[in-house]
């Protein structure tokens, strides 16, 4: 697309959820260069978080998220909590990069904004995709979200 749409390559940005942020990871890692920016949903597994110093990056994950090892309770969540305390150092140490923000989405109930009933969820999974996309473009129900994983992580550990 850039070479022959003319696409400007400084505005193109990486989204992934599920196994798409698995391997959103991976890319935005190993083609660092290629991405003005990065919001993903996944499990960032080995990846070294220190290619990201030019990519901003948006990461969420549902607040219960297991992934693939239902053996490690919430074992998805977890590794993006302890990726971001990872981006958090780096960007301590380089105060003009590593630019993140990490969003834990909590499971629980969730308010209809069309119907403005309640109804208990137990969605582990991408536990924010009830909360944030139902209903019309107008009356999207803002997501809760848990800013503080740090803190967050030291409980579930």
């Amino acid at each position: 697309m850039i070479l022959f749409e003319d696409v400007d390559p400084n505005r193109v940005f990486l989204v992934g959820f599920s196994a798409g942020g698995d391997g959103a990871f991976r890319l935005s890692n190993r083609l660092a260069q290629r991405f003005a920016g990065v919001n993903i949903g996944g499990d960032p597994g080995d990846v070294d978080p220190t290619n990201l110093m030019n990519v901003p990056a948006c990461l969420q994950v549902g607040e219960q998220d297991e992934g693939w090892v239902s053996s490690q309770p919430i074992g998805r969540c977890k590794d993006v909590a302890r990726f971001g305390i990872r981006l958090d150092g780096l960007a301590r140490d380089n105060p003009t990069f590593y630019v993140h923000g990490l969003f834990i989405h909590p499971t629980g109930p969730w308010i209809d904004p069309v119907a403005n009933t309640q109804e208990q969820t137990d969605f582990k999974h991408n536990g924010w995709e009830r909360g944030n996309f139902r209903g019309t473009s107008d009356e999207v129900k803002p997501s809760t979200i848990i800013d503080n994983y740090a803190d967050w992580l030291k409980v579930y550990d």
